[in-house]
């Protein structure tokens, strides 16, 4: 199993204090209001982490990551405020995205299916649906 100290880029993540703002229920809430605001990329990588979080076997360092990039999304006051139109998620993007690089060998397939799923759900595509949109031609 890796430890923080072999990812140095967790260092380089800014989440101090952010891991208090997390609880599941505000994740939840912000993800299903925002979806249409911040795109179904942040949507499912969102809830990549979130499962991955709900893991038996995701480390506690690495649930440290998690949490504290989740709470630094629910926040609205963050690097740039989210209310800022066009501008307002990047930076929450950019912080979920290094989570993922960081722990990403916890992200389970299975994370990423039921992820995709949630994705589906709230952006009205069917399983069906979704099959025949990633199948090659």
């Amino acid at each position: 199993m890796q430890t923080a100290s072999e990812y140095p880029e967790v260092n380089n993540i800014n989440v101090d204090g952010y891991e208090t703002k997390y609880s599941e229920k505000s994740f939840l809430n912000k993800i299903w209001h925002v979806a249409q605001k911040v795109g179904r990329e942040l949507v499912e990588k969102g809830y990549s982490l979130y499962f991955s979080s709900k893991d038996q076997d995701t480390p506690k360092w690495a649930r440290t990551v998690i949490f504290g990039s989740l709470g630094y999304f629910i926040s609205p006051l963050d690097t740039v405020p989210d209310f800022l139109p066009g501008i307002g998620f990047g930076d929450d993007m950019i912080v979920i995205a290094a989570a993922i690089a960081v722990i990403s060998v916890y992200i389970k397939p299975i994370h990423k299916k039921m992820a995709k799923d949630k994705a589906d759900k709230i952006f009205g595509v069917e399983p069906y649906e979704a099959t025949h949109l990633y199948e090659s031609k």
